[in-house]
């Protein structure tokens, strides 16, 4: 696999640098800082009403993978959007998302801004540390895909941007999106990427409910791109540092998993360079005995804060194996997508039907896709990649693209085609 190359060079320590994971030309890992003025125009939805100050507040932002501002989206591709909290670096809760008016569903702009106001806990009002872990769940039943999430932190602000780009690379379900975001040192240098999106919620047990992230471990620096492309399992088989929950595990109080003893960073404040970093140590991070849980405070077993002033600490073989992420998709996710399909006629790769059937092994999922320059259709149930019908010969079936209808192909031994699926709704995507 190709060496990460750097876009651009850092002019500001509160903005980003993208780095690139260079497959096909399209797989982008942004790990590192570089996406310029995702926080423009920052404008918290609904009722914001909740008790603390703005300038303690933590700052998120999420774009879902819907087509950009002007295209309107099926009703059904938007889903219902996440729930944000933070944790620091030992686990404990800091803050939380305010609910918004209009319901989980209503985000026909390009982006939902939230204020996530400091939680008042054990700790007390007063500890205000920046965030160290952004935690993502959904308890809803209708999944939404997401291209990217931030946030700003109140007391040194900077900025965290993860883009469904991520989590591609680790194996979660993932689908296109519209959504552009510009990169580089500033406007006058940014290019537009559009990075892909990433499934939650739904109630299933293929797609995460709860997803953590470590923060500090996705940030600022080339020499951690480097490592999780050549090491993937560093950035997605840690717990500590990327992890996620599903089926029933979601209905429990879970927290994060840390590191303990925390980490030394392979770069330091200052910008020198750590002799002992654990950073990047394969044998360190993947040693389950650094990934610590507790019990909560009502005895109960769970991933939960170090509790302060207790000793015990269960061992690694006490602490909850977590099962891969599963391939198959169940029936309820394809249920949501069965009447609608993506139609796009841009001849790039990345947007060929071929291209997105042969990736459905690696995690690509949600609504059929067809491409009019290719004349194909990617029948996402079967992976089956089918022809338009006025070139269709002998195939089992075939897309009438003027009706919109899934039909029985030329090789039926029926009199007359019958139609298998008509597709009620068209997610028209210009993909340029």
């Amino acid at each position: 696999m190709v060496a990460p190359s750097v876009l651009f060079n850092p002019v500001s320590l509160n903005i980003t640098i993208t780095l690139i994971l260079d497959s096909y030309g399209v797989n982008y890992l942004p790990i590192s800082k570089g996406v310029t003025g995702f926080f423009n125009d920052f404008k918290p939805s609904g009722k914001q009403s909740k008790g603390g100050e703005k300038a303690t507040a933590t700052r998120g932002r999420i774009m879902v993978g819907q087509p950009a501002a002007g295209h309107q989206p099926a009703e059904d591709m938007k889903g219902d959007l996440p729930a944000m909290q933070t944790f620091d670096d030992n686990g404990y809760h800091l803050s939380e998302y305010v609910e918004f008016e209009g319901g989980a569903k209503d985000h026909t702009e390009k982006h939902i801004d939230y204020y996530l106001w400091q939680h008042k806990d054990t700790l007390g009002s007063k500890y205000r540390p920046d965030p160290s872990y952004l935690n993502l769940h959904s308890n809803k039943d209708n999944a939404v895909c997401i291209a990217a999430v931030g946030l700003q932190t109140p007391i040194s602000d900077q900025e965290y941007i993860i883009t469904g780009d991520m989590l591609k690379h680790c194996g979660y379900k993932y689908y296109d999106s519209e959504v552009v975001i510009p990169q580089g040192a500033d406007e006058s240098q940014s290019v537009e990427h559009r990075p892909y999106c990433f499934w939650i919620g739904g109630e299933q047990p293929d797609i995460p409910d709860h997803l953590f992230f470590h923060l500090p471990d996705l940030t600022n620096s080339q020499q951690a791109a480097k490592v999780y492309n050549e090491s993937k399992e560093q950035l997605c088989n840690v717990p500590p540092r990327m992890n996620y929950y599903s089926g029933d595990i979601k209905k429990k109080n879970w927290r994060p998993s840390v590191f303990q003893p925390n980490l030394e960073y392979y770069e330091r404040a200052d910008g020198s360079i750590s002799d002992n970093s654990t950073q990047f140590d394969a044998g360190w991070v993947l040693d389950r005995n650094h990934w610590k849980w507790r019990v909560t405070l009502d005895g109960e077993s769970s991933y939960a804060p170090l509790l302060p002033g207790e000793e015990h600490n269960p061992d690694a073989k006490d602490g909850i194996k977590l099962p891969p992420l599963k391939r198959a998709v169940s029936p309820k996710f394809w249920d949501q997508w069965d009447h609608i399909f993506s139609l796009t006629s841009n001849t790039a790769e990345r947007y060929s039907a071929k291209t997105k059937c042969a990736e459905i092994e690696n995690g690509f999922a949600g609504p059929d896709w067809a491409n009019s320059a290719e004349k194909l259709y990617c029948h996402m149930r079967t992976g089956e990649v089918l022809p338009f019908c006025a070139d269709a010969q002998d195939e089992r079936a075939c897309f009438d693209i003027e009706n919109e209808v899934l039909r029985e192909g030329m090789s039926s031994e029926r009199k007359s085609a019958r139609d298998l699926k008509t597709l009620k709704k068209t997610q028209r995507w210009d993909f340029s």
